[in-house]
């Protein structure tokens, strides 16, 4: 809306766009797709326009200026650098769009509609397109930026369509047919509400058991329930998936290796090769020896479980059907088998 705004002429926008801006820094780092997007819109600007457009290069100077407007200062600006370019291969929404089938139809089904709309309409009549080939690329790279695109296709490529012939059909249809476009409209509202129902998103499911898995995610509940009634205290060295589970039910009683946070809360190597370690890596003893947790929780698949139920130095106390917790011999635990067992996961 802002940026169209410009397009139009009208200036007041970039005050009131920089104190959201400060205000959106200090809250999340994805401000710097609001960054990126002023500048891809400057771009287009000099392009279309033939000219450096001052204004709108002042106001990217001062984006950038007001990046140190933070608790942390420069070290926010390093910290960015290292963060926004780190692969981040165990968060399912970073993996490539050919990943997820679906997703990857609406993708390429968007993009043909964009390119009929450019064919028809040539590069005058189809301001913001450097904005919707940027985020397609970006969407096309790491899935979680579909979003992105999606807001960038809508907010362009339908007033794009409208100028085309086929677009001017599509009108004079629906013009033409308004009960029948209403009736479907309302039969497709009715099967979704259906769908909905049917589907029951209010009821939160914590998939606990493997064939509750949602993608990457299970959860140790067992494993969990058995802590709680040991009532037990100390550091247990936790897999990716699962530490901030572990860390939301047992907390502060129950130090964790590691969660879900990437960059956030460990520094570099601290993950990674925890994540080796559960991969069954030659250095896995190492890295157990270096952060010495009092409990191992793995998932019972898992190259280390296997390596664990062979290792004299280790003794498993715990164990069911997804996750198995692992102590030293001397540990004072009890030894739980609930293997076959249906397991039941709540929130919070």
């Amino acid at each position: 809306m802002l940026l169209d705004a410009d397009w139009r002429g009208r200036r007041g926008w970039l005050p009131a766009w920089l104190g959201a801006y400060v205000l959106w820094l200090n809250l999340h780092a994805g401000f710097v797709v609001g960054l990126g997007l002023v500048g891809i819109h400057w771009l287009e600007g000099v392009i279309r326009r033939r000219g450096m457009q001052w204004r709108l290069l002042a106001g990217l100077a001062a984006m950038l200026g007001l990046v140190l407007v933070n608790p942390y200062g420069a070290d926010y600006a390093r910290y960015l650098w290292r963060g926004l370019f780190m692969p981040r291969p165990l968060i399912a929404e970073w993996v490539p769009l050919w990943k997820d089938p679906m997703l990857l139809a609406s993708f390429l089904v968007a993009l043909m509609v964009t390119a009929y709309a450019l064919w028809k309409n040539g590069w005058t009549n189809s301001r913001g397109l450097l904005i919707v080939l940027v985020c397609a690329a970006a969407a096309a790279r790491h899935m979680r930026h579909s979003n992105l695109f999606a807001v960038a296709w809508i907010s362009y490529v339908p007033g794009w369509m409208q100028q085309t012939p086929l677009g001017g059909k599509i009108d004079e249809f629906w013009r033409r047919r308004a009960r029948l476009v209403t009736a479907v409209f309302a039969v497709l509202a009715i099967f979704c509400l259906g769908l909905t129902i049917y589907k029951k998103p209010w009821h939160l499911c914590v998939p606990a058991m493997e064939k509750e898995r949602f993608g990457s995610l299970m959860y140790p509940v067992g494993a969990v329930e058995y802590l709680q009634q040991q009532q037990f205290s100390g550091k247990v060295m936790t897999p990716y998936g699962a530490g901030s589970f572990v860390s939301w039910k047992l907390y502060p009683a129950v130090k964790v290796g590691l969660d879900s946070r990437y960059e956030v809360a460990y520094q570099g190597g601290v993950m990674e090769a925890i994540c080796e370690m559960y991969d069954g890596k030659p250095t896995w003893r190492e890295t157990l020896q270096k952060y010495r947790p009092d409990l191992v929780l793995a998932e019972g698949r898992s190259r280390l479980a296997g390596l664990l139920d062979k290792d004299p130095q280790w003794k498993c106390v715990y164990r069911d059907d997804a996750y198995s917790l692992y102590a030293w011999p001397q540990t004072q635990l009890p030894t739980v088998d609930r293997k076959g067992q249906e397991l039941v996961g709540e929130f919070p």
